[in-house]
């Protein structure tokens, strides 16, 4: 189903983010047996200075870049590293170049407002527009005892953002948390038609049998795997949050129906992406 032989692409500049998505990266690319691309994009004013050129344009490695290829082959020496410095836009460059990568890593900025509002330069278009599942990297919680957390909805593509989720689960031998959110439709603001108790049983019912028969379709993919299912009540933005907050990786789907509608362009998505406390994983509706 996926790409044994694969290549993982990072984007990689002089921030403390990029250090994290980086090391995330490897991880990933040892448990996978993936190799790893650190890309570097510059424009013409760096903004960390550190890009050194020649007076014809030709640019050589930025020392952060060469720092990376060089403590990976201390920590992960199983891992084929790779470094490039292409000039351009970062978040396009990126972008393209996932079409031939099984998987795109960038890091997130941090949690304060102001941070939270630089993250849409590169991270939130690379997740957004990515040909390849892409991981959006803040921070690196400890990964033992930490469980996956996948959020589903109704589609048809919440088959894949599964499968992903349980072979990441599997690699990583942690506990596969599914998560789906459901509630009642809003009633009349007259007053005129109030959803009942039996309404919202029966609502509930079909969410559970949802996700136990979305489960079920995987077969052997969660053989072995201890795997809980969480359906809730809620808005999905509040009960993925907090599970994340938990989790060693939380892996999204993009553009479902129902709860999860437009996720990479909506709330819960963009909300991960903003504030979850782990790494998080967004698995396109079509891969290229």
């Amino acid at each position: 189903m996926y790409d044994e032989t694969g290549t993982i692409l990072v984007g990689v500049d002089g921030s403390a983010n990029a250090t994290a998505a980086v090391g995330w990266a490897a991880e990933e690319a040892a448990l996978h047996g993936w190799h790893l691309l650190l890309l570097h994009a510059h424009v013409i004013d760096d903004p960390y200075g550190e890009r050194v050129q020649h007076p014809d344009g030709e640019s050589f490695l930025p020392a952060f870049l060469e720092e990376h290829r060089v403590r990976l082959a201390e920590s992960w020496p199983q891992v084929d590293v790779r470094t490039e410095v292409v000039r351009g836009n970062p978040a396009k460059a990126l972008i393209e170049r996932s079409s031939s990568a099984v998987m795109t890593v960038v890091g997130a900025r941090g949690r304060s407002l102001v941070e939270r509002m630089r993250l849409g330069s590169v991270s939130r278009h690379v997740a957004n527009h990515a040909h390849s599942v892409t991981c959006v990297v803040r921070e690196l919680p400890p990964g033992v005892g930490r469980p996956v957390v996948v959020g589903i909805d109704d589609s048809e593509h919440a088959s894949e953002v599964l499968a992903w989720a349980a072979w990441e689960a599997r690699l990583r031998a942690a506990r596969l948390v599914v998560v789906h959110a459901w509630d009642l439709p809003t009633g009349d603001p007259y007053g005129a038609w109030i959803p009942t108790a039996e309404m919202a049983d029966a609502i509930e019912k079909e969410a559970r049998d949802f996700v136990i028969d979305a489960v079920g379709a995987l077969g052997d993919e969660t053989q072995g795997l201890d795997v809980e299912l969480r359906v809730q009540r809620g808005h999905p933005v509040t009960v993925t949050s907090r599970l994340a907050d938990t989790a060693q990786l939380l892996v999204l789907g993009t553009h479902g129906r129902g709860w999860f509608e437009g996720m990479v362009a909506g709330s819960v998505t963009s909300a991960a992406l903003h504030d979850a406390a782990c790494p998080v994983l967004v698995v396109p509706r079509e891969r290229v």
